[in-house]
């Protein structure tokens, strides 16, 4: 808790992903736009929380997970930078199924506020 970092890597737009039409954002090391994220720690949840991978049967997620609450500040302006940027740490936010991330009982949306 309290320790931040920074996610140097270039991202960019892809028309279409695993045969989805939706353009979803990710990093690429050869023809990305560079794309800088700044974070830091607030808390670590290590008890169970309870998540529904059977929604997501293409993830690795188990029953349960980790769960940190960060703050986080984009440095630069990519679309989906967050996003992009936290599911190529393999931390993809909550209730972000675009992005790997799974559903919760307890939100019933994409974890992201500003």
């Amino acid at each position: 808790e309290g320790q931040t970092g920074y996610i140097s890597s270039p991202l960019q737009v892809s028309k279409s992903w695993h045969g989805n039409v939706n353009p979803r954002t990710q990093w690429s090391t050869n023809s990305g736009k560079d794309a800088v994220t700044k974070y830091q720690i607030c808390s670590v949840f290590t008890d169970s929380i309870d998540v529904a991978p059977s929604s997501f049967p293409n993830t690795n997620m188990s029953s349960t997970a980790v769960v940190m609450l960060l703050l986080v500040w984009p440095m630069t302006g990519r679309t989906h930078q967050i996003r992009a940027h936290m599911a190529g740490l393999n931390r993809p936010l909550i209730g972000d199924d675009a992005y790997g991330g799974v559903k919760t009982s307890w939100c019933p949306r994409t974890f992201l506020h500003c």
